[in-house]
């Protein structure tokens, strides 16, 4: 039988689907194997469409026509699948042939019915598609935890060392910012403080001091579980006022202060949001006033190039995000 083949120029040509037809088709064990008596009319067209190409194979019979269709991105593919079409449908003739056999002598011989099969509408067969890529599914990164505010407010006794040992108190206002990113917690610490210390002469009488400083520090630490530690820079303005008494001629001088250095500062949480810290600090004053007493004249104190800061208090912690 023959099948008319059809096809673009970038398909395998005639001679190249009948070798694959030739593949699956077996040969006749009788008779001419031609397909001329074959009542049916099977043709092959192939055409490009969207960027593929589409196969159908049209069987005609008896004013019926079935179609079997294939589609892929390659031409070659779509050959092969429409021969094996064309196999099946070749074979499906030979098995709905009628079987002939010699009846015996003492048996009449029984009519074989024929029932010819008509192919009105093949089973629709999946076509082969061509292979896309498979794209893996994106993963989204989990989103990194949000930056925590944290505020501390606190008191803490103080102990200055400025040439006399000198006491006194300081309160004090923090905002840090806790990162997800970094284990470095900055913060910005404001406070405010006195100390005082005084000083017997020789001979009687007595001299008073008293230094009042506003602070503020620039901070970076890190936490590690209840413990926050950090080291600051400090900047501090304020005011030493000075004081004798019981002196034949006592008054009182003041003088304006200014210093900088650096501070250490542990923080314990003990009972959240109640924690105990502990400071000490280096502070180099940018003026060095000196004091002097009349009646006689004497130096009654001169301010040291280094004083020295401790700290022990309590701070209140909130955070918020």
């Amino acid at each position: 039988m023959e099948v008319p083949y059809t096809a673009p120029p970038e398909c395998p040509d005639a001679s190249a689907f009948a070798a694959e037809l030739a593949k699956r088709v077996a040969a006749p064990q009788g008779g001419s194997g031609d397909g001329a008596d074959d009542p049916r009319r099977l043709s092959v067209h192939i055409e490009k469409r969207d960027g593929g190409f589409e196969g159908q194979l049209t069987v005609a019979q008896e004013g019926s026509v079935g179609t079997r269709q294939v589609r892929s991105a390659d031409c070659a593919t779509v050959v092969r699948s429409l021969a094996v079409f064309v196999a099946l449908a070749l074979a499906e003739r030979s098995e709905s042939a009628p079987q002939t056999s010699v009846p015996k002598e003492d048996e009449a011989p029984r009519p074989t019915p024929a029932t010819p099969r008509q192919l009105d509408r093949p089973r629709s067969t999946p076509r082969p598609e061509s292979t896309r890529p498979s794209v893996a599914p994106t993963r989204r990164a989990k989103s990194a935890a949000p930056s925590v505010w944290q505020f501390d407010s606190g008191i803490q006794a103080q102990y200055s060392r400025a040439g006399d040992d000198a006491f006194g108190a300081r309160v004090s206002a923090e905002w840090s910012r806790h990162f997800a990113s970094t284990p470095i917690v900055p913060a910005l610490r404001l406070s405010w403080g006195f100390s005082d210390f005084d000083r017997p002469l020789v001979g009687g009488g007595e001299i008073d001091y008293r230094l009042r400083t506003a602070r503020a520090e620039v901070c970076g630490g890190t936490v590690w579980w209840r413990t926050h530690t950090s080291l600051c820079g400090a900047f501090e303005v304020g005011q030493l006022a000075v004081a004798s008494s019981g002196l034949p001629r006592s008054g009182r001088a003041e003088s304006g202060w200014s210093a900088g250095g650096l501070i250490a500062r542990t923080r314990v949480t003990i009972l959240d949001p109640v924690g105990v810290e502990l400071a000490l600090g280096l502070f180099s004053p940018f003026q060095r006033p000196e004091f002097t007493l009349i009646d006689p004249v004497r130096q009654a104190h001169r301010v040291p190039p280094v004083t020295v800061d401790g700290q022990l208090g309590i701070a209140v912690s909130t955070r918020w995000k």
